[in-house]
C-alpha cells in the first residue's frame, strides 16, 4: 500500500508505506502537517475479494488548522536538483493519452549508474495536478539489475488532464532515498 498526502499549493509531498496490523487496520508515520488544505491518498490492490487484482485510489481531504501560508508553484521546468543530483525530464505528455517519458539522473554532470531498487523498481514518480489535485504513481519500464539503474528511467506517463502538474521522482543511492520536485506542462 501506498499512502501520499500533499497540501493544496502542492508543497510539503509525503509517500509513505503502512503495514497492516493484526486487526487488519493499515497504520503508519507521517510526519508533521503545515497548516492547510492536504489531499490524502492511498493506492492498492487488493488480493482478495470483489475488487481482487484491481487497482484502486481511494482520497479525500484534510484541513490542518492554523494560519495557511500558501506557496505558489514553481514555473515549469525540465530539470530539478537535489542532494547534488540532477534530474532531468525529457518528453512531452498529452493529457489522456500515453507518451514516453525519459528522466536521466546525472551527478557533477556525469551520468548516475549506481541507483539502487526502491520499491521493487529504480524510481517512483508520483504527480498531482494544480488545479484539481487529479493523482498518478508512475514506475520506470526500465528493468531492475542490482544496484546499477541509471542514468536514464524510462516512463510510459499518463496523465489525464491538461495544466501544470507538479512530479516528485524519488530514487535512491548509497541507501539514501532522494525526493526531486519540478513542474511539468502537460499539453
Amino acid at each position: 500500500m501506498h499512502f501520499y498526502a500533499i497540501r493544496s499549493d502542492l508543497t510539503g509531498f509525503q509517500h509513505i508505506h503502512p503495514t497492516m496490523a493484526n486487526d487488519g487496520t493499515w497504520r503508519a508515520n507521517l510526519s508533521s502537517l503545515a497548516s492547510g488544505s492536504w489531499r490524502m491518498f492511498t493506492s492498492f490492490t487488493p488480493d482478495n475479494g470483489t475488487g481482487k487484482g484491481t487497482a484502486l485510489v481511494l482520497s479525500r481531504t484534510v484541513t490542518v488548522p492554523g494560519t495557511e501560508t500558501k506557496t505558489a508553484l514553481p514555473a515549469a521546468a525540465k530539470s530539478a536538483e537535489i542532494d547534488g543530483y540532477t534530474v532531468t525530464v525529457k518528453g512531452e505528455p498529452m493529457a489522456g493519452m500515453t507518451h514516453p517519458m525519459t528522466v536521466t539522473v546525472t551527478k557533477n554532470g556525469k551520468p548516475v549508474t549506481d541507483l539502487q531498487p526502491y520499491l521493487d523498481t529504480y524510481a517512483h514518480l508520483t504527480a498531482f495536478h494544480e488545479s484539481d489535485t487529479a493523482f498518478a504513481h508512475l514506475h520506470p519500464t526500465t528493468e531492475v539489475n542490482g544496484d546499477h539503474g541509471g542514468p536514464e528511467l524510462s516512463f510510459n506517463a499518463e496523465l489525464p488532464t491538461s495544466g501544470n502538474w507538479r512530479l516528485f521522482l524519488q530514487f535512491q543511492t548509497g541507501g539514501k532515498l532522494h525526493t526531486a520536485a519540478l513542474t511539468l506542462k502537460v499539453g
